[in-house]
């Protein structure tokens, strides 16, 4: 009973020291969300500035023996035990903290908080920790400077006590908490790791009589995560996972007396035998730790974030890197970062990660930019090169030379030449070179201009696409006044809602409870599966008060949940500020989700990872945003209530209706993963997961069909083989033996 009290108080108490960052000591031990990945990015972001800008750096690394018995026991002389009648009295205490006690970990962060924190106000970067005792007593230093490494060893005074260090050479590994670097930041080693853990693995199962259902549990439970701590900061290239994923699948072929020739879709695919893909493992977990590396609030977010910076720098790019990343990993020159590494392998598999952090670069030197415009002046289109960006920019003239087709004879492309002087010059340029002032300057409205795509040849311009098609973009812009979407300005959250349709239905329901101080809404979703590869889903809510209705089809990720959640938050976009309100619902799982998260922090919230989390934050951040009282109260489906059964009705007509489409703008926060530019609303593991799964599933119904029309084997199909797979798996009749 009492370890049961002990431990709800640990967990309360831990909850709010990590929710309002209490501690700054840079330890990562017995708080939720913390564990030993955090001081391991923060130590490889550290060498890896290091390395790229050739700074000296120096890392002690100590363990502590029988940590808990380090606690100076003057400092907690006395203690008392809280029971049912009262406080005792207190005891002298003979030892720091009782091992194995269950606050005991809580206890020691706290009492080394202070150590841990110690000078800070000078050093940027403090100790980072984790409570560890596997070695004892060890010390050791690493370091990059050339002059020290020739002593071998450094004496450090502690105090009146003088300590000899043996010191670690930039090419040799150490371990730190269980994860091997050095600060050449070679990957030679931890691969030769992981091959030596299936190669380990292979020889002990090499004689022993396993099924292939033992093999696979042994290999994805077991191996796979052993492999994924030990490679969690580096990324392995495309070469490097294939040997790793050959040692797994030979001996695996050969156990269950498969044919070596045999594609890899049957071992990986969930069709066959469901072997974990070491690429796939990979790319899940570097994109979650970036995920989470990009959200922390402490130190490693900062030093992320700097991170970030300077490969925008490195890169030279304009804009946001996390945004705008657009080179693959084998085509990658930049070495000695991770994130990079990270960003490029996200983005052979089509992932990108949102953010909205702008970062873009404005200054005084300007990209290449031809544009073509619109002159008031002549009433007509015409091309030019910017070379100043505000609202009114300089332009220089060039003009459509239609009589040379020497730059281009063979495909006869448009070809942009200088202006040397036309009715549309504005600007004289005082300057007594005869070259400056044979040039056509000109000021453009920003607004009545589009980009040009065109490349530089000689003193000329080639156009990507003909004259009359840019003129007649141009000028359609004018006479129709469209502008891009994503640069135009936002005057509400609901024109991110599209079609204008909805939306106007939407705005009519604002307008309608605008002044309403309380409110009672009726939601529903609806899950219609028409077949397979076909499902609809419908969201819909009824505010009783001014009898509004609304009702739309939602796609993307189809589920009950997500079809009763927008609609909730469908409906909070038309209260006003400070509306009390009730939402009547019959899902159960939504209210007890809400009243587990509705208390907590956005980064709280955030760190649970839930599922379709980036509408949960939304939901969180309206009604904190619109500052809404909000109560939500289970009806029963199909009951006798009858607005449950009209917004039930309402739900599935919604099925068939107009598809409401949301601006990702609204949904994406900082730092969201987005497949195929679309934001990833499920658990970002178990999305990558599936999307290479459907790969091999693909791969293994394209060889059935490549291998259908061959007339040796065309008694087998694929259904045939698919119950065979369905009787293996369930049945087990295959094994290594017998």
């Amino acid at each position: 009973m009492r370890k049961a009290v002990v431990k709800i108080i640990t967990q309360k108490f831990s909850q709010i020291i990590a929710n309002n960052n209490i501690l700054k000591g840079g330890n990562y031990v017995a708080l939720p969300g913390s564990s030993t990945k955090v001081p391991i990015r923060i130590i490889n972001l550290i060498m890896e500035d290091a390395k790229v800008k050739k700074k000296p750096l120096w890392i002690l690394f100590q363990d502590f023996s029988k940590a808990y018995d380090r606690v100076n026991i003057k400092i907690l002389d006395r203690k008392a035990v809280i029971t049912t009648t009262g406080i005792t009295q207190f005891y002298k205490a003979l030892i720091g903290i009782d091992q194995g006690e269950v606050i005991s970990p809580l206890l020691w962060i706290i009492y080394y908080d202070p150590l841990s924190d110690l000078d800070k106000e000078n050093v940027m970067i403090s100790s980072q920790a984790y409570m560890d005792d596997i070695n004892l007593n060890k010390f050791a230093i690493m370091t990059n400077d050339t002059n020290a490494l020739k002593d071998k060893s450094i004496k450090l005074n502690f105090g009146s006590y003088v300590q000899e260090i043996q010191l670690i050479c930039p090419t040799e590994s150490v371990r730190i908490l269980d994860a091997w670097m050095n600060l050449n930041l070679s990957k030679i080693y931890i691969f030769n790791q992981c091959k030596n853990i299936i190669t380990g693995y292979n020889k002990i199962i090499r004689n022993k009589q396993l099924t292939n259902k033992m093999m696979r549990y042994m290999y994805n439970a077991v191996i796979i995560s052993s492999i994924k701590y030990k490679s969690q900061h580096t990324i392995s290239n495309d070469k490097q996972v294939a040997v790793l994923n050959i040692l797994t699948r030979t001996l695996f072929k050969k156990k269950t007396n498969l044919v070596m020739t045999i594609p890899n879709c049957m071992i990986y695919s969930s069709l066959g035998y469901a072997i974990k893909d070491i690429l796939t493992i990979q790319l899940q977990y570097q994109i979650i730790r970036l995920h989470n590396q990009l959200q922390n609030k402490g130190l490693l977010g900062t030093l992320s974030q700097l991170s970030i910076i300077c490969l925008q720098q490195e890169t030279l790019s304009v804009n946001n890197v996390l945004t705008g990343w657009l080179i693959h990993l084998k085509d990658l020159k930049i070495k000695f970062n991770l994130i990079a590494s990270t960003l490029a392998i996200m983005y052979d598999n089509n992932l990108i990660c949102q953010s909205n952090i702008k970062r873009k670069i404005i200054g005084d030197q300007l990209p290449i930019t031809q544009v073509a415009f619109y002159s008031d002046k002549l009433d007509s289109s015409h091309f030019g090169h910017i070379l100043s960006n505000n609202q009114t920019p300089m332009v220089k003239h060039w003009i459509h030379n239609i009589n040379d087709n020497s730059i281009s004879p063979s495909i006869q492309a448009s070809v942009l030449i200088k202006c040397t002087g036309c009715k549309l010059k504005d600007i004289q340029p005082r300057s007594k070179r005869k070259a400056a002032n044979n040039r056509c300057l000109l000021f453009i409205n920003k607004e009545k201009a589009i980009n040009v795509k065109a490349q530089s040849i000689q003193d000329a311009y080639i156009l990507d696409s003909s004259v009359f098609e840019y003129i007649t973009m141009i000028e359609n812009r004018i006479k129709y006044s469209t502008t891009n979407v994503q640069e135009a300005s936002v005057r509400s959250m609901l024109d991110f809602f599209h079609p204008i349709l909805l939306r106007n239905q939407l705005i009519n329901i604002q307008d309608t409870v605008k002044g309403q101080s309380s409110l009672t809404i009726y939601t529903d979703g609806s899950f219609k599966r028409h077949s397979d590869t076909s499902v609809m889903i419908g969201s819909a809510f009824k505010i009783i008060e001014t009898n509004s209705i609304f009702q739309c089809q939602i796609q993307e990720n189809p589920s009950v949940i997500k079809a009763e959640l927008m609609a909730m938050i469908i409906a909070l976009l038309c209260l006003d500020k400070g509306t009390r309100v009730t939402i009547c619902t019959d899902s159960q799982i939504i209210i007890n989700q809400f009243s587990k998260i509705n208390t907590l922090s956005i980064f709280a919230v955030q760190r649970l990872k839930l599922q379709y989390s980036i509408l949960w934050i939304l939901f969180i951040k309206l009604i904190r945003f619109k500052n809404l009282i909000v109560t939500l109260q289970k009806v029963r489906a199909h009951d006798s209530d009858d607005y449950s059964n009209v917004v039930d009705k309402l739900a599935k007509e919604a099925c068939s209706k107009e598809c409401l489409v949301i601006d990702s703008k609204l949904l994406v926060h900082n730092d969201t993963i987005c497949w195929n530019h679309k934001s990833i609303k499920r658990n970002i593991t178990l999305m990558v997961s599936d999307v290479h799964l459907e790969d091999w599933k693909h791969s293994w119904k394209h060889f059935w069909k490549v291998w259908k029309h061959n007339s040796l084997i065309n008694s087998f199909g694929l259904e045939a083989s698919n119950r065979i797979l369905f009787h293996w798996k369930h049945k087990m009749h295959i094994t290594a033996y017998g």
